[in-house]
């Protein structure tokens, strides 16, 4: 069993006895005053700028983790064929008469996929290499020479990890993506170079892997991939009837996805959360998609117009974004004009932005988890989105009829035996939740009463995973003691591989079946028709501190907030289910196993059911035949 450190209030954000005014205890940190007044200006208080110091500082809080969840020990939902095609069937109802919108965390600069790229620009190891093949055999012989050490610095670690990736991804990123063309981008980049009077035969014929990189990157005479966001970076390529291909940007591919989940509705709301440099970008993008006749052909189909599709977006509040420190000195860190160095602090600060949509429910999905147009894929995701907003509100109208039942036992002042043991296995069975503390033997009647309501008068979330990989690293769906408006209970949520004592290899950690939830949709609305205030159901001790690196490449400390998937609502009542390994397939780099490479995002068949799939228990014979039949 993990259990929570007995660390300082560090994860509490708006704790005020952390405003320390002592400046001794801001100089640990390298903090002056005038770095205060400037944060102050950022909307940020000195007790959150106090929290996050000493959650990078300090020791690392984890939550209690007791299990991981599983179908066997009730806290993943298993999804059977009848209630499957009943859910599907109550679809036409839904989309007509709920109100639901998209939203899509894109906040962020792509820099993540093309790290790779920047070390081969700028690290010293390649600078008299020319050729992919003579880069990775320099980087080959360096780590040889760092392995011969007992101990690594925090530089040579960062070293070590970045020619790590050279070693294993660098010649894939040369052969499949820019020689056998399987990037997106490549007709753009070909098209840039030739403008400039450069010869796409010559750079391939000499492998002028920095002219490539350079192109890619650069935000004034290049691809600006270094600067944009995921949104605005082409996914995909399709052949066209004219022999050569188009280009979709990840936008495009969520705005075509959402046409036929949306189809029967009056319009379809998608929002996205950016930075404020990229709305120009993004507003233009939009322009010239709506623009294009096949996907107004596309929209047609579906019976929607370009001006029936509500594109929507809001900004990470500037009081969100998190400083950081430096790794080597441990003090804060810095931008060239000495100011204080601030990021954003994960999609985690996004729930400020997710709570303001107007909407009953909301489906969240990230940005890169958009697919190559395979239709039997894409016919299995659709089903799965489907699936989940069922669910929810199905589960949320239940829950709003015992709640209503609750205030009339209330008023009356008893509850009915039957009725207590109906909400008990409706909680357990339904919610996958269960109470520890003994509250329902006690004579009590108002405090069991109340007790119901405390628990069911919250949100409702189904989270989607998918099975696990041998091997795969991140998160998944775990159990968790944790309290309730004071009420103990075990419930699902998920949890990083780095929020475990030990992290990755701890046992329980190693006996997850499945993967960090690809997305889930979110009820909003109470049982009396106002909407709940999502900010309350955020664990502020489930913060992140990770290794990044500042603009110039500098190691950092870096702080995160609970993130959307996990913390920022683990007090939800969360259902968990399984999705298939088809309806995911993230973007984490260029070229590595999760890339713009990988089977998913590009043409062919990949299978609708996998033995994994199986194995897992996400379906069984019946849901197997149903989703191929259907695909």
């Amino acid at each position: 069993m993990t259990r929570h450190s007995s660390n300082q209030d560090s994860s509490n954000q708006d704790s005020s006895n952390q405003d320390s005014s002592n400046q001794g205890d801001w100089a640990i940190y390298g903090v002056t005053e005038d770095d205060l007044l400037f944060l102050e200006q950022r909307g940020k208080s000195r007790a959150q700028v106090w929290a996050e110091l000493r959650a990078m500082g300090g020791e690392r809080a984890t939550p209690i983790i007791l299990d991981s969840a599983r179908f066997d020990n009730g806290y993943m939902y298993p999804l059977h064929l009848s209630e499957v095609r009943e859910l599907l069937d109550s679809w036409p109802t839904i989309i007509e008469e709920r109100r639901m919108a998209f939203f899509v965390p894109a906040a962020g600069a792509a820099s993540r996929q093309f790290e790779m790229l920047k070390t081969i620009l700028h690290h010293p190891f390649f600078s008299q290499q020319e050729t992919p093949q003579q880069m990775v055999e320099s980087a080959v012989r360096h780590l040889n020479e760092l392995s011969q050490k007992s101990e690594l610095s925090g530089t040579e670690k960062a070293t070590q990890k970045s020619l790590q990736g050279v070693v294993k991804k660098l010649m894939r990123f040369w052969e499949e993506g820019i020689v056998q063309r399987k990037f997106a981008f490549v007709d753009a980049l070909q098209d840039l170079l030739e403008k400039q009077g450069v010869s796409w035969e010559d750079v391939l014929t000499s492998q002028d892997i920095k002219t490539v990189c350079h192109s890619i990157l650069d935000k004034e005479a290049g691809l600006a991939c270094s600067f944009l966001p995921k949104a605005l970076l082409f996914f995909h390529a399709y052949p066209t009837s004219h022999g050569t291909t188009e280009a979709r940007l990840a936008i495009e591919e969520h705005i075509r996805a959402l046409a036929p989940l949306f189809s029967g509705s009056a319009s379809i709301k998608l929002h996205f959360a950016i930075s404020e440099e990229h709305e120009a970008y993004v507003k233009q993008a939009l322009v010239e998609i709506f623009d294009k006749p096949n996907v107004k052909e596309w929209l047609q189909q579906f019976g929607f117009t370009p001006k029936d599709v509500e594109v929507t977006w809001s900004f990470q509040g500037a009081h969100t974004d998190a400083v950081a420190l430096d790794l080597k000195s441990g003090q804060l860190a810095r931008m060239a004009d000495n100011t204080p160095l601030t990021r954003k602090a994960g999609h985690g600060a996004l729930i400020e932005n997710l709570a303001n949509l107007d909407a009953d429910g909301i489906w969240v999905q990230n940005i890169d988890n958009i697919l190559y147009d395979n239709p039997p894929i894409k016919r299995a995701v659709l089903h799965t989105k489907k699936i989940m907003a069922a669910l929810t509100f199905k589960l949320q109208e239940q829950i709003h009829n015992y709640i209503r039942r609750l205030h009339q036992c209330r008023t009356a002042g008893e509850i009915e035996p039957s009725l207590q043991k109906e909400l008990l296995e409706f909680i357990e069975q339904r919610l996958t939740l269960k109470v520890v503390d003994d509250v329902f033997s006690s004579d009590d009647t108002l405090r069991i009463i109340e007790t119901f309501l405390h628990i069911l008068d919250r949100p409702v979330m189904v989270s989607g995973y998918v099975p696990l990989k041998p091997g795969q690293k991140g998160g998944g769906p775990f159990v968790l003691e944790m309290e309730l408006d004071g009420i103990r209970v075990r419930k699902t949520n998920t949890v990083e591989g780095a929020e475990f004592e030990g992290g990755q290899n701890h046992p329980i950690f190693q006996s997850g079946i499945c993967f960090n939830p690809v997305n889930f949709f979110l009820s909003t609305q109470r049982f009396d028709g106002t909407h709940f205030d999502l900010s309350q159901y955020t664990d502020p001790s489930r913060f992140f501190v990770s290794e990044k690196t500042d603009p110039n490449g500098n190691p950092i400390k870096a702080y995160e907030r609970p993130g959307l998937w996990n913390g920022a609502l683990a007090q939800v009542l969360q259902v968990s289910i399984g999705n298939l390994a088809c309806t995911f397939a993230a973007v984490k780099d260029t070229s590595g196993p999760e890339s713009f490479l990988s089977q998913l995002h590009q043409p062919g068949t990949p299978p609708v059911i996998t033995p994994l799939d199986r194995e897992r228990g996400i379906v069984d014979e019946e849901l197997t035949t149903f989703f191929l039949s259907r695909s």
